[in-house]
């Protein structure tokens, strides 16, 4: 919420909707207004669906949320030079934890503008899943071409492997 200009918090919800776990379950707050909330799913949702264990929920109500005022106002600068992309996909198992991952990734090249995940899958029958990682490069100064962003990305990719 902080990066489209909302200070939001998040305040347990005990109950729930009842297609929703009591207890992982919150409601997210703009300017002390309601304006949607996160949880995962009951048990017996997630039996029913035949959707992996843990899956949660994400709900906001745009109309409320866009009546509150912003806390910041968030624009940034046009890049003045275009970026090169790869998408990469690689197999993951649930014990790993993506966030850090992407903060590793970021960490690696100063030409990496941004590292964003664009889909997961998991196959049936597997306890691992895809996530597939877009990758932006992009220099402040210049514009870059192929030769000198591919060995970033090898670099980028070998924090991977």
């Amino acid at each position: 919420m902080a990066k489209i200009g909302y200070t939001s918090t998040f305040i347990t919800d005990d109950q729930p909707l009842p297609s929703l776990h009591p207890g992982r379950a919150s409601t997210v707050i703009v300017n002390d207004i309601a304006v949607g909330y996160v949880a995962e799913l009951h048990p017996q949702v997630v039996a029913t669906m035949e959707v992996p264990v843990h899956s949660a929920v994400a709900v906001l109500n745009l109309q409320q949320l866009l009546q509150q005022e912003p806390s910041d106002i968030v624009a940034k600068k046009l890049a003045a030079y275009p970026a090169i992309t790869y998408d990469e996909t690689i197999e993951r198992n649930h014990s790993q934890q993506t966030a850090e991952l992407l903060t590793q990734l970021q960490n690696k090249s100063d030409l990496l503008e941004s590292v964003e995940v664009v889909d997961t899958y998991q196959p049936q029958q597997s306890t691992n899943y895809n996530l597939t990682l877009r990758f932006t490069y992009r220099s402040p100064a210049k514009t870059l071409t192929e030769q000198e962003v591919k060995p970033e990305h090898e670099k980028v990719m070998s924090t991977i492997n």
